[in-house]
């Protein structure tokens, strides 16, 4: 499998060697000597090295607002005590072991290893404290299967002979899509962020693994947002992310700008949501994505969350845990497969995990029920092991993460059908109309709406339908606004009774879950491809608005 992995990618010679080299050498200096009396050693010690140029702008309302370029070098440290049976890891804190170190724009090797030096040893002392914290407040389940995997073989070795290199962002470009959205004076926010990240993640561990990942990433989002007269708040976006080297990124985000500008104007004069609906919903096009975003993908990451403990901040590190094999999440006929490596996903190859592991693909759900998981190297009672799917950031635990998401169902219909068949069962509920909805809110963009957003911190969270159509029999189409959720929860996914056609996006994911912390470029792209759907009943109930945010003072004058 390794050999297969390692096809296509050039092993000879690799920028910046003498770098490498200085922290290969620290890393196994640190290995054979730091250490503590009456303390334990480090059984597994991880260096990531990140390698970037970057370029990023920001406009609003057709001005630039900042921008910035850069090439940056990080060092992420991860280190592990004890042995691969018990150690620091999997309890929470935030002094856990895992650290990383801004390195100097040009490094020697002499300022790397330096910087290497002080941040191992900081990480060192941490994990042994951790370590303790955990021995005395731990208590694993007598199925525990050990905190970490330590493969078997000889060790990986990947080089690049050449470091990627991408055009910057343009000065103008962010400017001229936000100035796309200005197509009210009464908006809030027409902003347009434009980022280009390209260069090398580099993988070294004290097994011998030395990997190599091309950073390849382009990625534009785009807000808009307006206030009504009834004080509601309505924030929609475009996110387009891609490889950096593709020729069509300028059509693709200008048709994306043109797309946002229309809907804004579409939200605009959609009346808001006066009464409850109980019956059938349908999801189509950006909002399907987010269905299965929302309640699926939590339910196959495999890596055990930490245990909690007390604190003086209170209790730490609590967290669900959603993975469940052999539990039924979706109907019969259904499929689910990460198809692991996928070059339409920008960003860092994905050839090889963030543990050095070759990603494999993984068929997780097979006729709707859960048969495997996504898997870092952390173990999880039932499963062997990892298959290559540990993402995480430079300074955090590797967790079993989705990478190229397939949803198969056993049939699709086209969107008209399936609305038709909304409709027949909405008949069940003597309703003569159903609702589609076709986009969501991104909750990486709620704390626009509100600098304190209502989303849980722990499980799945579907936010509310933000582009949202009542269908009635008749075909007439009424847009509306002002819509939630009530009581909306992972199993409405086994409610499913059709599905309709196939979505194709990438979307940006939060490595803790918390996407609605994410700054508007921030995030580990990933591939979603999923159906349109019915699911057979849910609530939509109005969202509660206030007058007195309504803006008092009309806008100033075009």
């Amino acid at each position: 499998m390794i050999a297969a992995a390692l096809m296509g990618l050039a092993l000879a010679g690799e920028p910046d060697a003498p770098i490498l080299d200085a922290l290969q050498a620290e890393l196994e200096r640190s290995i054979q000597r730091l250490s503590l009396a009456d303390s334990p050693r480090i059984y597994d010690l991880r260096y990531k090295v990140w390698s970037v140029d970057a370029s990023s702008e920001h406009a609003s309302f057709g001005a630039t607002v900042e921008r910035e370029s850069r090439r940056t070098w990080r060092l992420g440290v991860e280190v592990r005590v004890g042995d691969a049976s018990y150690d620091n890891t999997g309890f929470g804190g935030w002094s856990d072991g895992f650290r990383a170190v801004a390195l100097p724009m040009n490094p020697t090797p002499d300022s790397a290893r330096a910087d290497a030096w002080r941040v191992t040893d900081d990480a060192y002392k941490d994990a042994v404290e951790q370590y303790a914290r955990k021995k005395s407040q731990a208590v694993l389940p007598a199925d525990h299967p050990g905190d970490y995997q330590v493969l078997a073989g000889p060790p990986v070795r990947v080089t690049l002979d050449a470091r990627p290199v991408a055009e910057p962002v343009s000065a103008e470009f962010a400017r001229q899509l936000s100035a796309t959205l200005v197509v009210r004076p009464d908006l809030d926010v027409a902003d347009a962020w434009d980022s280009v990240e390209s260069g090398i993640l580099w993988t070294l561990d004290s097994d011998g693994t030395h990997v190599a990942r091309r950073v390849c990433e382009h990625t534009t989002r785009l807000a808009a947002r307006l206030t009504t007269p009834d004080g509601a708040t309505t924030t929609s976006d475009r996110l387009v992310s891609t490889a950096c080297d593709r020729d069509d990124q300028p059509t693709v985000r200008t048709r994306a700008a043109e797309a946002l500008a229309a809907e804004v104007i579409s939200l605009a004069a959609a009346k808001p949501l006066a009464e409850d609906y109980v019956g059938p919903v349908v999801f189509l096009d950006d909002a399907a994505v987010d269905l299965f975003r929302s309640f699926l993908m939590p339910q196959l990451e495999g890596t055990p969350p930490e245990i909690p403990f007390d604190s003086f901040f209170g209790e730490l590190g609590a967290g669900l845990d959603l993975a469940r094999l052999h539990r039924r999440v979706l109907p019969s006929g259904w499929s689910v497969e990460d198809l692991g490596y996928d070059p339409h996903v920008p960003g860092t190859d994905l050839r090889f995990d963030d543990e050095g592991v070759p990603v494999q693909p993984v068929v997780a759900v097979e006729d709707g029920i859960v048969h495997d998981l996504w898997m870092s190297r952390t173990p999880r009672a039932g499963l062997d092991g990892t298959n290559g799917h540990g993402r995480a950031s430079l300074f955090g635990r590797s967790v079993g993460k989705a990478m190229s998401l397939l949803v198969t169902p056993p049939k699709r219909l086209s969107e008209a059908v399936l609305i038709r068949r909304a409709l027949k069962e909405a008949r069940q509920y003597e309703l003569d109309h159903v609702y589609v909805i076709r986009r969501l809110e991104d909750p990486a963009l709620a704390r626009y709406a509100d600098p304190e957003p209502d989303i849980p911190d722990d499980g799945p969270y579907l936010p509310g339908p933000l582009v949202i159509e009542r269908v009635y029999a008749d075909g007439r189409v009424e847009p509306v606004r002002g819509a939630r959720f009530a009581a909306a929860d992972r199993r409405v996914l086994r409610d499913v009774v059709a599905a309709g056609p196939q979505v194709d996006r990438v979307v940006l994911e939060a490595m803790d879950g918390r996407r609605y912390a994410l700054d508007a470029t921030e995030g580990s792209p990933t591939r979603v491809s999923a159906p349109g759907v019915i699911v057979g009943e849910m609530e939509v109930v109005p969202s509660r608005s206030d007058t007195s945010d309504a803006h008092v003072l009309p806008p100033p004058p075009p």
